[in-house]
């Protein structure tokens, strides 16, 4: 999801550019690590993240409006909030299913490797002591 995240930055670069607008990016608070995260847990950070992404960019898009600029409303709305609904979606799938699972181990584990077959990382992940 990182290098997808990447992308819509750069998108959204490319079109303040477009418009002649000026970028400024600000740094961003690293995530508070939190070494009991359960996997169900973080699916719920996950999707409340993703909600509050979406109210943002809602946000942009009414202010867009309100001056009538509805080629950036638009842009905004067809190519981000599409992919946020989307998301949503995803994540909530996730919480359903792990909520089923009813805290059984080898379920999650499953379930787990599941999801890495699915989402293959682009690093080599060494366990601890390997």
């Amino acid at each position: 999801m990182y290098k997808e995240e990447l992308e819509h930055m750069q998108r959204l670069i490319e079109y303040q550019l477009i418009r002649g607008g000026a970028i400024v990016i600000s740094g961003l608070n690293a995530p508070i690590v939190n070494e009991n995260l359960t996997l169900y847990c973080a699916f719920k950070q996950g999707l409340d993240m993703e909600k509050s992404v979406t109210e943002l960019l809602e946000n942009i898009v009414n202010v867009a409006e309100s001056v009538n600029d509805y080629q950036c409303a638009d842009f905004i709305t067809s190519v981000y909030l599409a992919e946020q609904m989307a998301s949503i979606n995803e994540f909530s799938h996730h919480i359903t299913n792990m909520s089923r699972i009813c805290g059984d181990e080898h379920a999650i584990y499953h379930y787990d490797q599941t999801l890495l077959k699915s989402y293959p990382h682009s690093f080599n992940f060494k366990m601890p002591g390997n």
